[in-house]
């Protein structure tokens, strides 16, 4: 006699149903295995390799930080080398958790007019671009003159002389010698003589508002670069 046909293959939702029923999955009992497994650790860096091993996720993916957690953070002392065991705990919003999202979904939120704080950011950047171009105009004419005879500057004067300053003498080796820098941006010239003369006097700048800068008397030349760049155009 033939053999009749082989019986069919169960259909795939078929086979599911059945390896639902034979492997079923309590998830309590899986967690408080895995929370037995940490318990019995001595190392932090073998619950490390357990939780890496365990999730599949080494950092946090979906870390969000706000002022709060930064103050909170900062109360308990917690910083890089914390350990996570110790470490305060890291809350996750409930709706990232069920519909992976921060935000709602819907009518997006409004944009906020910045037209008004733009405007005052544009003529703060205006008025110092101003208050540099006259410092500049004061201090860099060219001429050689001793800071002594220079006399009363103003917040912005000061600060501009003070940074030439720094760049020229950070050039010096020794305190006789004749200092040349430019400014960083590339833009001024400064050329530093000392004045070496028995009993030669200190030198004195009042400042607006600020107090009264004292240091030794030097000859000092302030030229502008692009001015020269524009005439040599010309």
């Amino acid at each position: 006699t033939r053999a009749g046909p082989p019986p069919p293959r169960p259909c795939w939702g078929e086979g599911s149903l059945n390896d639902r029923r034979l492997t079923r999955t309590d998830r309590a009992t899986e967690w408080r295995t895995l929370a037995r497994w940490f318990a019995e650790l001595d190392e932090p860096r073998d619950a490390h390799r357990l939780w890496r091993a365990a999730t599949g996720l080494p950092p946090a993916r979906h870390l969000y930080v706000d002022e709060r957690s930064l103050e909170r953070w900062e109360l308990d002392g917690a910083g890089p080398q914390s350990s996570w065991l110790e470490a305060p705990p890291l809350k996750i919003s409930l709706r990232l958790r069920t519909t992976g999202r921060y935000t709602r979904r819907g009518r997006l939120n409004d944009v906020v007019d910045k037209s008004r704080e733009k405007a005052e950011l544009a003529r703060l950047a205006r008025l110092e671009a101003e208050q540099l171009e006259r410092a500049q105009r004061r201090l860099a004419d060219g001429g050689s003159m001793r800071l002594s005879q220079i006399g009363t500057l103003d917040p912005t004067e000061f600060g501009l002389l003070l940074d030439l300053l720094g760049e020229a003498l950070a050039t010096k080796s020794g305190p006789n010698e004749v200092a040349e820098a430019t400014s960083s941006d590339g833009g001024l010239f400064i050329r530093l003589e000392p004045i070496v003369e028995p009993g030669a006097p200190f030198a004195e700048i009042e400042v607006e508002a600020m107090g009264r800068f004292r240091g030794p008397d030097h000859l000092v030349t302030i030229q502008r670069l692009d001015r020269g760049i524009e005439e040599a155009a010309a």
